[in-house]
């Protein structure tokens, strides 16, 4: 699948977003680690991020969500319901084609206008596949209203958008554990420079997950424009990284417990 993270930092309003490449092919060819861009530009003000198990199925959705959002401003609930609105049609196409058309229908309106008097019991059941119908994608999205407010949410199938800026940071794909782990060990410090590594540190430790790639996208973007982290970078940052973690356990707390730690035999 993949791992996508992105974060807002304090006092300056600066979305951090970082995620792999890899693209994998369910076991059946060797994954390809430097595929594809997961972070997408869909307007001037907002970004998306996705994780999904098909790579084919996100970018209709992004597609249609930025063909709804050029040349204004929007708000929370426009880009909400945007995402809201591409899931349903995707949705409802994929099983207008999978399963309708076979049966004659063109549309679903078509559909649920006459497939009751055409098709009996089985109408019903058509009708509760669809209405349990899903798209395996995942989005992050973020960016400024019309106010130039910093907001971030995530949306998943069929199109539940939800909130992520009380804790000012989301994550999706197949790394989530690995990297929500790694985010929570410790506090946050929400500068930008701090936030920049905490991520970059969730994304390290995110590659052992099933379908996480090694190589990595750092995208930074302010009110006024946006940055791409250099691979050199992001590379001198891992190496630090892992420094960190071959820091021996603190000589304090093993001769403390060397001193405690006297297993006695049982009687």
């Amino acid at each position: 699948m993949t791992i996508a993270i992105a974060a807002v930092s304090l006092p300056d309003d600066v979305f951090v977003c970082v995620s792999d490449r890899m693209i994998s092919f369910d076991d059946i060819s060797p994954a390809s680690d430097d595929a594809a861009y997961k972070i997408f530009g869909m307007h001037p003000d907002w970004m998306a991020l996705f994780a999904a198990n098909d790579i084919s199925a996100a970018w209709p959705l992004l597609l249609t969500v930025r063909d709804k959002m050029k040349g204004v401003q929007f708000d929370l609930e426009d880009v909400q319901g945007f995402f809201s609105d591409a899931y349903t049609q995707a949705i409802q196409q994929e099983f207008l084609d999978k399963k309708l058309r076979k049966l004659g229908y063109k549309s679903i309106e078509e559909f649920r206008k006459e497939g009751r008097a055409d098709l009996d019991r089985q109408f019903f059941d058509l009708t509760r596949e669809l209405e349990g119908s899903q798209i395996d994608v995942q989005f992050i999205v973020c960016g400024f209203d019309s106010r130039k407010s910093a907001r971030l949410f995530q949306v998943d199938s069929p199109g539940y958008a939800k909130s992520c800026e009380l804790l000012r940071y989301a994550v999706i794909g197949s790394g989530y554990h690995m990297a929500m782990a790694s985010l929570r060990r410790k506090q946050l410090n929400l500068s930008l420079p701090s936030i920049v590594y905490r991520l970059l540190e969730a994304k390290f430790s995110s590659e052992t997950a099933r379908g996480v790639g090694k190589q990595t996208t750092v995208v930074l973007k302010s009110r006024d424009g946006h940055m791409v982290l250099d691979e050199e970078t992001i590379e001198q940052l891992r190496a630090i990284w892992e420094a960190v973690n071959k820091v021996p356990d603190p000589e304090e707390a093993i001769g403390l417990l060397q001193a405690k730690l006297t297993v006695k035999s049982d009687p």
